[in-house]
């Protein structure tokens, strides 16, 4: 008998909790905002920022330590975990049970029940795990990457995210969309400090019929109208485009349904990481009804005063 117990005291602590990793406290924690987190301090979630999905927020099914047992009698298996950050520093995890939290939770507020220190490599990170009211789901919410980013709302009204702040200078740039037709939304200019290169992305949307949208990559021997500028007088070629899943050399065309909002890119070359600004951006648009006539209209992207982000 002692045998027996002491067998189901040991898989008991084994998978306790093993639907999310690492160790938990309910120590009070400080945030990159220099506030300090504690447990029953109802948290508010900012928005996702990659639209339909958070980008550092995740949820998972909480389960008793019985439903644990009968998992792992039943399924013989132990939940396995990556925590890393990707190349924008937001805190990820991937794991069996957890995934990234929709845009539903927008907005959502909830109250810490306790707090989940992960180590990834060298690095501890802090996850606040919330209760969602009448339900076994989870959300655990990386306290550092989270609140940089705005994916939750700091105590401090006057601490502006990273992501926001950088989202309100984008909004100040003037910036001329190809046609009145088409709405245009600058997402990012970020360089690459190791291949010398920056990538413009941009958001497009319109109210007409399906529409085929191209965007010019690489310059042709008769085109000159793809074209970067900094405040030095230097120009830059580009050398790819993209629209939505497509990708050229030269010319990326792509379908955008009516009032479906598609990403689309061009990247420029030869680029020092030196240049922190461009002074003039204009890239070559052609697009029509994508069931109607071949014959192409024209237009220019133009952009004045654009930041570049250098990562690396």
């Amino acid at each position: 008998m002692k045998i027996k117990i002491t067998l189901f005291c040991l898989l008991i602590s084994s998978i306790t909790f093993s639907q999310f990793p690492g160790e938990r406290t309910k120590e009070p924690q400080t945030g990159p905002d220099k506030n300090i987190y504690k447990i029953k301090d109802v948290i508010q979630l900012g928005n996702a920022l990659s639209g339909e999905t958070f980008r550092n927020v995740f949820a998972y099914k909480h389960k008793s330590v019985f439903d644990n047992i009968d998992d792992a009698l039943a399924l013989d298996v132990v939940p396995s975990y990556e925590v890393f950050e990707d190349k924008d520093n937001n805190m990820m995890i991937k794991g069996q049970y957890i995934i990234p939290v929709s845009k539903e939770y927008n907005g959502f507020k909830g109250k810490i029940k306790y707090f989940k220190r992960v180590k990834s490599e060298n690095n501890y990170y802090t996850f606040a795990i919330l209760k969602i009211p009448n339900s076994q789901i989870r959300l655990a919410v990386p306290l550092q990457s989270a609140i940089l980013t705005g994916e939750m709302i700091s105590k401090d009204k006057n601490f502006i995210a990273k992501e926001i702040e950088e989202n309100e200078i984008l909004d100040k740039i003037d910036i001329k969309s190809f046609s009145n037709d088409y709405d245009l939304k600058l997402l990012s200019c970020k360089g690459d400090k190791n291949t010398q290169q920056v990538r413009i992305e941009f958001l497009i949307k319109h109210k007409k019929v399906h529409q085929k949208v191209c965007f010019e990559g690489k310059k042709y021997i008769t085109s000159d109208e793809t074209s970067a500028f900094d405040f030095n007088g230097n120009e830059y070629k580009a050398n790819e485009s993209i629209v939505g899943s497509k990708k050229s050399s030269y010319v990326t065309c792509n379908k955008i349904p009516t009032n479906v909002p598609l990403k689309a890119s061009v990247n420029f070359i030869k680029i020092l990481p030196t240049v922190e600004k461009l002074s003039f951006v204009t890239i070559k648009v052609e697009y029509r009804d994508f069931d109607g006539t071949y014959k192409n209209n024209k237009g220019n992207i133009e952009i004045q005063n654009l930041d570049i982000d250098w990562e690396n």
